[in-house]
């Protein structure tokens, strides 16, 4: 009974990551970017790294609890960096990202 209890106690608590989703979207044109590289970042350091699917949808998973920036890149779009996104244990965090084509000059 004893075994029992401990594996399920240490199941739990390794048990304790978040997930990052969101859609990437032209800035201009609202229409989905397939394939674009989302990469999240703790520290400067990369913690893991997906694409975006056909629909512009991407899913970064498992990560730790914490803060996390989050780059964005595409070929012929500028990059994108969202700072301070938090993750929470056994949530799903979501964060949608627009891009445009070219240099983004703002006004």
């Amino acid at each position: 009974m004893l075994v029992v209890g401990f594996i399920f106690t240490a199941t739990t608590v390794f048990a304790q990551s978040g997930s990052l989703e969101g859609k990437i979207t032209d800035k201009n044109t609202g229409e989905p970017v397939p394939f674009a590289n989302v990469v999240a970042k703790r520290n400067g350091n990369q913690i893991a790294g997906v694409t975006s699917d056909f629909d512009g949808n991407y899913t970064v998973k498992p990560l730790d609890p914490g803060t996390y920036d989050i780059s964005v890149s595409f070929v012929g779009y500028g990059a994108v960096t969202l700072e301070g996104i938090v993750v929470s244990s056994n949530k799903i965090t979501f964060r949608d990202v627009k891009i445009s084509e070219g240099i983004d000059i703002e006004e």
